[in-house]
């Protein structure tokens, strides 16, 4: 069996839809398992109609409405809207959706994964009909029936033996599987996310549930490149990475992968290959065990970061049970540090900018500590760095952080002029 994973630049519309099928027509002999995200920036739309129905906002309606119509059009193109499978199933989750804007006002993040969840559920809805119909033998899995997880919503961490016991329990016997990336259930069943982009570890999961020997990421890039290729005209293609390569490149915010997907893969010894669903007979990049020495400098940026500096009140050192203190609150907030340095007096952390996340690290540690930020700002981190190198990417920019050691490079700096310091 093979695994495939389709992001949902691979699935935006009707026509990606037929070129996934077509990828999937080149493997006439294997079994398929195909872990597929919600359809272009659903995701991102279901975000917006969250915020919407919080602020009472009379635009929600329409807004529901036109990303319902879109899934019907979708259908409709690829002929399987009168599929009461699909057609049903639609008019379903439009009902869940207005069900679950009005629940869980008091956990708004259980109330998030009950909603972005439905993204997931629509697309693997359509397309499963669609492969059935085109090329047959297609059935359709809840994911949430299969990855169990606990209730830490947004951010669900995977019972693994409930998980690979649901697994290996499947008949694996149908020629193509479909099943949703990024969404589980909880203790108590309720709708679970793996975190943003998560469909990539999804894969994973069943790839190492199934002790596979390959998995396959299908991207809308060559593969895992040196740069962001938005932002650099000269990114180049890194044909092979080891597992604590990528893991690295991932953890600095490069987005090609989701940071969570290695672990699982390396501990398997699991090929990860990164492939274009548009240049499809180019190799991608192989991420596995094997070393090959990696020359070339790796650019990542990190955009919307927050820089947070804490000071004890009352004039005292930054000793380590203060320190103690605030590791202890980031992490029951579950906040990831991009970056942080310590002085004297003072410890700073950079983060990915959430408000919600800064408003309760200051709920909780503003009576212990004087706390300041510095917003709009990126996070540039080169790989293999050389001199040459170093100067001509930070030079002419307002640096507020600097580290360096002896194969990774770390600048914080404003991203405009504009960039925010407030105590």
């Amino acid at each position: 069996m093979l695994v495939f994973k389709f992001g949902g630049a691979s699935v935006k519309d009707a026509g990606a839809i037929k070129n996934l099928a077509q990828i999937l027509l080149d493997y006439p002999s294997e079994k398929l398992m195909v872990v597929i995200s919600a359809m272009g920036k659903v995701t991102n739309q279901l975000e917006e109609i969250i915020q919407l129905h919080r602020q009472h906002n009379e635009k929600i309606k329409e807004k529901v409405d036109q990303l319902f119509e879109f899934h019907a059009s979708v259908a409709e193109e690829l002929d399987v809207l009168t599929n009461v499978f699909v057609s049903d199933f639609i008019d379903e989750q439009k009902e869940n959706l207005v069900k679950h804007l009005g629940q869980f006002e008091n956990n708004p993040l259980q109330q998030y994964d009950q909603v972005v969840s439905i993204g997931e559920l629509l697309s693997t809805r359509i397309i499963a009909a669609y492969l059935d119909s085109t090329i047959g033998q297609c059935r359709w899995l809840d994911a949430r029936k299969l990855i169990i997880t606990d209730d830490s919503f947004t951010e669900a961490k995977i019972n693994w033996p409930v998980t690979n016991q649901n697994i290996h329990a499947l008949e694996w016997n149908a020629k193509i599987s479909v099943c949703q990336g990024f969404i589980g259930s909880g203790t108590a069943g309720a709708n679970t996310t793996l975190g943003r982009e998560g469909s990539d570890y999804s894969a994973a999961i069943f790839a190492s549930a199934l002790n596979l020997p390959a998995l396959t990421i299908w991207k809308d890039v060559p593969g895992v490149l040196n740069a962001d290729p938005k932002k650099r005209k000269d990114a180049k293609l890194l044909k092979s990475l080891t597992y604590r390569e990528a893991a690295e490149m991932t953890y600095y915010g490069a987005k090609v992968i989701h940071p969570k997907t290695i672990a699982p893969l390396a501990r398997h010894h699991i090929v990860l290959t990164v492939r274009s669903f548009i240049e499809k007979a180019n190799p991608g990049t192989n991420i596995s065990d094997s070393f090959t020495p990696q020359n070339l400098p790796i650019y990542i940026v990190n955009p919307n970061q927050i820089l947070i500096t804490f000071t004890k009140r009352e004039f005292a050192f930054m000793e380590e049970k203060n320190l103690a203190i605030i590791f202890r609150t980031l992490d029951e907030l579950m906040v990831k540090i991009n970056m942080m340095q310590i002085s004297a007096t003072t410890f700073s952390i950079c983060m990915d900018l959430k408000w919600y996340k800064y408003t309760q690290i200051r709920e909780r540690l503003g009576e212990l500590f004087e706390i300041s930020y510095n917003d709009n700002l990126e996070l540039l981190t080169i790989k293999n760095h050389t001199p040459s190198i170093i100067a001509s990417e930070v030079d002419g920019k307002s640096l507020l952080l600097e580290q360096k050691t002896r194969k990774t490079y770390q600048a914080l700096y404003a991203a405009t002029d504009t960039a925010e310091v407030s105590a």
